[in-house]
């Protein structure tokens, strides 16, 4: 959680567990995903969490009560979740060869798509301005995140990129 109190994990048990950090003890479990969650996010303001998952779907969670907020039907198999650093946006990868942006309260806003591989993660620039994702063709792509224009193509891995991550001072 953004306060480093508590850790949320997803799994391949349908479930997204709640930790506190001091003792371990589980908190709480959110069920409602039929099949694998594969990515877990805290927003920003750490009320909330969003969840991706093998069923097709995006949840939003409250982090207190562990009540659904919201179901967002996604794109097929969701790699991977994504708040943006302002809390306002979120971004999910798919094994649909496309990335979706959605605003907090989950209606669809946009998609970026010109991979040719499933997508396997993405992650916000610090400043939201800019998303980067990796896939199973080796690259990780920059997009802009307003646009969706593909800003930079990173090369170098000689096998499938599972996951990408921004430095927390954006340099």
């Amino acid at each position: 959680s953004p306060d480093g109190r508590r850790i949320a994990s997803a799994s391949n048990d349908h479930s997204i567990r709640i930790w506190d950090d001091d003792d371990g003890r589980n908190l709480s479990t959110l069920s409602g995903h039929s099949d694998t969650v594969t990515s877990v996010t805290w927003s920003p303001d750490g009320r909330r969490i969003a969840s991706a998952s093998h069923d097709h779907s995006i949840r939003i969670w409250d982090s207190d009560d562990g009540r659904n907020l919201s179901t967002l039907s996604a794109h097929s198999n969701v790699t991977s979740v994504a708040w943006s650093p302002d809390g306002r946006r979120i971004a999910s990868a798919s094994r649909d060869q496309s990335i979706r942006i959605w605003n907090s309260d989950g209606r669809y806003l946009s998609s970026l798509s010109s991979q040719s591989f499933w997508i396997t993660s993405v992650a916000w620039s610090p400043d939201g301005r800019r998303i980067a994702s990796t896939s199973h063709d080796y690259f990780i792509r920059v997009w802009d995140s307003d646009n969706g224009r593909t800003l930079s193509f990173l090369t170098g891995h000689s096998n499938t990129v599972t996951s990408v991550a921004w430095s927390p001072d954006g340099r």
